[in-house]
């Protein structure tokens, strides 16, 4: 049967009907309608639109057919299936207003990107004059006076045009980006190294000029006097920087995910936040920095020197620290899941509510490292590595030198 109607319709030709979501919520509903007429002139026996029986007709003989099975099983029957239809019916026009709204905001969105885009275009072509302008009269005034020094009036006039270089967010796909940028600061500042300043005017450019925000992802700044430069809140995502001094520079906030440190100097820099995760950290100076807050993970930092640094309430998950000296370094409430500190140095350092989970200490001098009392407790629950030597080898001592409000106490070896 289903064979032979299916073959029948394949050869009528019936009429178009466009493809319209309107013409088929309408047809919807107007079957769900006469569905319910039906309905109801099946519930209403006698009195019914298309009932052919006379008005003549007893109540008994009505109410005995309205009563039997088969007669309550089609209308439950109808009942159901109007209620359907109808249901569909309305669905369908609430999702396809839904439809119809959720375009015309991505529409919306598109335009606004559509003009951002060009705004942030005659921006940049605004910004590069003004820059390519600035390096002009650089390049005047050093031909004039035959010297790579500048003037300080040439050097307060960069630190205008780099602070009138306000930072913004980027769409990245649909959303906005979560870090607020300014290309024209990242350009003005690779565009000044270029010029081979000599070094008295560039560290005057770097105490009085802030680069703050500067979007600097995926460039060299390797074996450049970078010492006392303000790159906070600043993008280097992917850059290299090996080599470089960044010594009591300031990369709070910086995001640093995945540079390259190596033999660089960080000391009594101000990296308060940052993040540092998969970056590559080996054999750097970064002594009596401040470090707390930052997101280090899967960090290469091997023979590296952190001494006196903070790294209060970090994130050290999954590093290599192996023969680092992290002597006097505090790790107060970080967190240093699955990190590698063998052959590491932590004398007079702070572990104290550190969370070693997984990690690796062997062959560590522990020497004054001040801890909990009850330090030894927590070594199954950690499953700490090298934690037979460290019991072997040490005794916890109360440090009666302490003179502060709180009780200090320290591991002694044996």
């Amino acid at each position: 049967m289903s064979v032979v109607v299916g073959w029948t319709l394949g050869y009528l030709r019936l009429p178009y009907i466009e493809k319209n979501y309107s013409f088929w919520a309408g047809f919807l509903a107007c079957v769900g309608f006469v569905l319910f007429v039906l309905v109801t002139n099946l519930l209403w026996g006698k009195s019914g639109l298309f009932n052919s029986r006379t008005q003549t007709s007893s109540v008994t003989e009505v109410d005995d057919e309205y009563k039997s099975p088969k007669k309550l099983g089609y209308s439950w029957l109808m009942i159901l299936t109007a209620a359907i239809v109808v249901g569909l019916a309305v669905g369908f026009i609430i999702n396809r207003q839904d439809m119809l709204q959720e375009r015309q905001v991505s529409l919306q969105n598109q335009k606004y990107q559509e003009i951002l885009s060009i705004a942030v275009s005659n921006q940049k072509s605004n910004q590069y004059f003004l820059t390519n302008n600035i390096i002009e009269k650089i390049k005047l005034e050093q031909k004039v006076n035959n010297s790579k020094a500048i003037s300080d009036a040439l050097i307060s006039e960069i630190s205008g045009l780099c602070q009138s270089f306000q930072p913004f967010q980027y769409f990245d796909g649909d959303s906005l980006s979560s870090y607020k940028r300014s290309p024209a600061r990242g350009q003005l500042l690779l565009s000044l190294i270029v010029l081979d300043l000599d070094s008295i005017s560039f560290n005057k450019i770097k105490k009085r000029v802030s680069f703050s925000h500067s979007d600097l992802r995926g460039v060299r700044l390797d074996h450049l006097d970078l010492s006392g430069i303000d790159l906070s809140h600043s993008d280097l995502q992917g850059s290299n920087l090996k080599g470089s001094d960044l010594s009591f520079s300031n990369l709070r906030k910086a995001n640093m995910w995945d540079c390259s440190f190596d033999s660089a100097n960080l000391s009594y820099a101000d990296i308060r936040q940052g993040i540092l995760s998969w970056s590559e950290m080996n054999n750097v100076t970064v002594t009596n920095s401040n470090l707390d807050g930052c997101l280090m993970e899967n960090v290469k930092a091997r023979n590296s020197k952190f001494t006196g640094s903070t790294m209060q309430l970090s994130t050290l998950n999954g590093s290599i620290f192996k023969h680092s000296q992290l002597d006097s370094v505090d790790l107060v409430f970080s967190v240093l899941n699955k990190a590698n500190f063998n052959g590491a140095s932590f004398k007079w350092a702070v572990l104290r509510k550190a969370d070693l989970t997984d990690a690796s200490l062997k062959n560590t001098t522990l020497n004054h490292t001040e801890v909990e009392e009850l330090w030894f407790n927590n070594f199954s629950g950690w499953q700490l590595e090298g934690s037979q030597d460290i019991l072997s080898n040490y005794l916890i001592y109360h440090d009666s030198t302490n003179v502060g409000p709180f009780e200090k106490y320290r591991l002694f070896t044996k």
